[in-house]
């Protein structure tokens, strides 16, 4: 199975700053998730058997695994993360802060699994050469890139647009 989609969000019991919401910061994470996905090369990837990886910033509820993979699909929690201190960097420093734990959390997985890690250092170091703060990548265009689009929205591409015309009244 191939690795097809990242994201990284709040846990539902995370303590953020005064006028923040879990909200504000899993908006602030698409970006960089989306650009380090977007380096990562397409049918190639394998994560054992992993096609999703989702990582959780915040406290673990007591219920849950650190670590919970099924159906394809693995749920990390990274515990440790300091909100307060998130919403005071810069958008330029939470990017890189999520890049950073984004890309741990994946290795930590190719460790777990014993997959290679060779995409992922290559994704992050072409990341770290990028120019922060990164644009926002949308749904639409990574699946673009990626060839993902349905066959409808393939013949809507090739279509010709029409140039509209201004009528006098």
């Amino acid at each position: 199975m191939y690795l097809r989609d990242l994201a990284v969000y709040a846990s539902d019991l995370a303590e953020l700053p005064r006028g923040r919401s879990l909200r504000d910061f899993n908006q602030s994470t698409h970006p960089p998730v989306e650009a380090y996905q977007d380096l990562l090369p397409r049918r190639k990837v394998v994560l054992d058997d992993l096609s999703k990886v989702n990582l959780v910033v915040g406290p673990r509820p007591s219920e849950h695994l650190p670590y919970f993979a099924a159906l394809n699909v693995a749920i990390i929690y990274w515990s440790r993360f300091d909100f307060h201190r998130y919403f005071s960097l810069s958008r330029e420093g939470q990017q890189r802060r999520v890049v950073e734990i984004l890309h741990k959390t994946l290795l930590r997985i190719a460790k777990r699994t014993g997959s290679c890690k060779n995409w992922y250092e290559a994704a992050f170091t072409a990341l770290k050469g990028t120019i922060f703060p990164l644009p926002q990548i949308t749904e639409f265009e990574l699946r673009r890139r990626w060839g993902l689009l349905s066959p409808r929205e393939k013949r809507a591409l090739k279509r010709p647009r029409r140039k509209r015309t201004k009528t006098r009244s």
